[in-house]
């Protein structure tokens, strides 16, 4: 009786995304430099206009260079269209225009809102068309990004907004984007059929390993612990 071996058993790997290689890591940039502007608005003591163009302006300015940089890294990583990463570029270069106008001129409220409503509508357009345009899995992130941007550009025209409302409703939005873009970033790198695959793979391992049989090797029973002790033969007892 030829003895079966015991099945093999894979160890669960980690695959990794196509667009979490890079993707992931711009959208965590983006979202650290968010939620700091915004830490920073809710401590700050300090509401004016001069604060609120300072605020602004370094985070659209190291949020452009440093996303530009990311993005001229991963030109050959990244499996976009070429035409995503020109839009990509355009919101890098338009956001950080955005910051030098905004640290260069004088905190006048009206240019500051004025200079967020521009930036928010250009980048609102150029992330509706990146969205459309581009892979289908950042399509929700890039649309749901547009939207709100947008609705701070509307909110920057449509009302007449002080100082103190100003840097209030931009670091509410620097919050809620920063939040938004961490969970993408999040999904990103790790993404859902990777995590289940790593569930379901650590749930179908066998806890103990069988030892192989040897090929040729009989198959002995063994003894049965709960079976009677043979019956000696009367006979036999008698001649002794």
């Amino acid at each position: 009786m030829v003895g079966q071996h015991a099945p093999e058993r894979k160890g669960a790997q980690v695959a990794t995304s196509p667009a979490g290689s890079r993707l992931w890591v711009t959208l965590a940039v983006r979202a650290g430099f968010a939620i700091a502007a915004a830490l920073v608005v809710t401590f700050s003591a300090n509401h004016s206009t001069w604060f609120g163009a300072s605020a602004f302006g370094t985070w659209a300015t190291v949020t452009g260079v440093v996303v530009g940089a990311l993005v001229a890294r991963s030109e050959r990583e990244e499996p976009e269209a070429s035409g995503v990463r020109i839009l990509t570029w355009v919101w890098a270069v338009a956001t950080a225009a955005a910051g030098v106008v905004a640290l260069s001129t004088s905190p006048d409220p009206l240019l500051f809102n004025l200079v967020v409503a521009i930036w928010a509508a250009v980048t609102a357009v150029v992330e509706l068309f990146a969205a459309l345009w581009g892979a289908t899995a950042r399509r929700n992130d890039r649309l749901t990004t547009a939207l709100f941007t947008a609705a701070l550009a509307a909110l920057f025209v449509l009302v007449r907004l002080d100082a103190v409302s100003a840097l209030g409703f931009l670091g509410a939005y620097w919050a809620i984007i920063g939040v938004y873009l961490a969970i993408a970033a999040f999904s990103a790198r790790w993404p859902a059929p990777v995590a289940a695959e790593l569930i379901a793979g650590a749930s179908t391992a066998d806890p103990i390993d069988e030892a192989p049989t040897a090929p040729g090797a009989s198959a002995t029973a063994a003894p049965n612990e709960g079976a009677a002790a043979p019956t000696p033969n009367p006979s036999t007892t008698e001649q002794q």
